[in-house]
């Protein structure tokens, strides 16, 4: 109520983004709630407000659409249109309107791709909010789509290791010459699936051979990669179910499980060198947790002698404990006979 005394929203579409505008760009008025004061002249420059500048009769997004009338909340807060989990829905109540998007010539499904795509399984299904929402990579204000040369920096905010390694191979000079799109060729943009090895072999979307013909020396050393990586992950489960194993069996395996763990985040730092598409540079840098994982194998068979010993010696001393508890029963029989008898004798001695 103190932001928003008595203010009648017009339902003409350009009237209401400059009332709101009005305010949000006055720097003096809104010095006092702290926010910013751009989003108007930003609005102006995005996909929605450049076509309602051309056309004010325009069915697109204006202030109201994405952050409600009467009942506008901060964009963090769980309850507003804004928050990243409910971006899919606010911004699919118009990009889902299959009517609507022919209009503009746009595909109605990007929404639906997204709920399934990795990024939308770990925002929506997870409630993991570090992942990317509609506007991280569209933008707010002044939404547009990605420009097709940039797409790889919207990308490469989070995924920083990924560009700088796709920057070093092979498609970022294909990618500089359009003849491919940075990581939506093989990633998709809205349906981005789990990445997975299979990418280097397979046939279909966004895999090798989707681009590459079988037998080249770009589906080889996608091959080459992908047994690398492969061997090595078998390892890494290898050495896993041996340790889970042995500790059930009774063997020491802290040491060894320090080492795995070691080899497995060295493993996922060199899972983004994947896009080098440099197999001598990711067998390098595997180099270091080959070792660890020797050092486990290697704790791993002292730790299974040593619980053979420790067997040997616990067997070995219960065998001597019951030679022993033997011995003591035999002698405490012995005593109490001899001390039986001499009671008899006691006793006739006494009787005579």
């Amino acid at each position: 109520e103190e932001a928003h005394p008595g203010i009648v929203v017009p339902r003409d579409r350009t009237a209401m983004v400059e009332l709101c505008g009005g305010c949000h760009a006055d720097s003096d008025h809104m010095r006092a709630f702290g926010t910013r004061t751009d989003q108007l002249a930003t609005y102006w420059t995005s996909g929605h407000g450049a076509t309602l500048r051309d056309d004010p009769a325009a069915m697109v997004a204006s202030c109201v659409d994405c952050h409600g009338a009467h009942g506008v909340f901060a964009v963090d807060h769980a309850r507003a249109p804004t928050h990243a989990r409910n971006q899919p829905q606010t911004c699919g109540a118009c990009h889902s309107a299959a009517g609507l998007m022919e209009t503009f010539e746009l595909a109605a499904d990007v929404v639906d791709l997204y709920a399934s795509s990795v990024h939308g399984t770990a925002l929506l299904a997870e409630g993991l909010l570090s992942s990317p929402s509609c506007t991280d990579c569209h933008g707010a204000h002044g939404a547009t789509p990605p420009n097709v040369a940039k797409v790889g920096l919207v990308c490469g905010s989070c995924h920083v290791p990924a560009l700088d390694a796709f920057r070093n191979s092979p498609h970022a000079a294909a990618a500089n010459a359009g003849a491919m799109e940075q990581c939506t060729a093989c990633h998709d943009a809205h349906g981005a699936p789990e990445p997975s090895l299979a990418m280097l072999v397979g046939d279909g979307a966004g895999h090798c051979g989707e681009c590459h013909e079988a037998g080249s020396t770009a589906r080889a050393t996608g091959e080459e990669i992908h047994a690398l990586l492969t061997r090595f992950d078998a390892s890494l489960d290898e050495i896993d179910r041996s340790l889970a194993a042995a500790y059930a069996s009774g063997v020491f395996v802290e040491e060894q499980m320090a080492w795995l763990t070691q080899a497995r985040a060295v493993r996922g730092r060199v899972a983004p060198m994947v896009h080098t598409l440099d197999s001598k540079a990711l067998a390098s840098a595997l180099e270091p947790a080959q070792g660890m994982l020797a050092k486990s194998r290697e704790g791993l068979s002292n730790g299974h002698r040593a619980l053979r010993d420790r067997r040997i010696f616990v067997g070995v001393f219960a065998a001597l404990v019951l030679v022993m508890a033997a011995a003591l029963l035999l002698h405490a029989r012995e005593v109490g006979r001899r001390g039986g008898g001499n009671a008899v004798e006691r006793g006739e001695s006494a009787r005579a």
